[in-house]
């Protein structure tokens, strides 16, 4: 395992050009070949910020709900498709399956 201050180390030796991946990955003793290119997308020069970790848990809590509700439709939809049938005698989800 390696902390955030070798990772950025060897991410400052690949940026001054004067190392590739594979010799990074070779000095430091790094078994995956894409470990370094990854540590180069994260903590490099021209890493992206990552966006506010609340934001994406109001997100996930919406889209979450959302399921919720999905989930419950379907299960209420399908129970009024059974009591159809057991009523009327008419298997709808055969009868209306293929038709869009």
């Amino acid at each position: 395992m390696y902390t955030d201050s070798i990772k950025r180390q060897i991410v400052a030796e690949y940026e001054s050009g004067q190392y590739t991946f594979e010799a990074l990955r070779r000095k430091y003793q790094i078994g995956g070949k894409t470990t370094v290119a990854k540590w180069v997308a994260r903590y490099g020069k021209h890493a992206q910020e990552v966006p506010a970790t609340a934001v994406h848990s109001k997100k996930l809590d919406h889209l979450e709900q959302e399921l919720l509700i999905a989930q419950t439709r379907i299960a209420y939809l399908e129970a009024m498709i059974g009591l159809a049938k057991d009523a009327y005698g008419i298997d709808l989800k055969k009868k209306f399956a293929g038709k869009p």
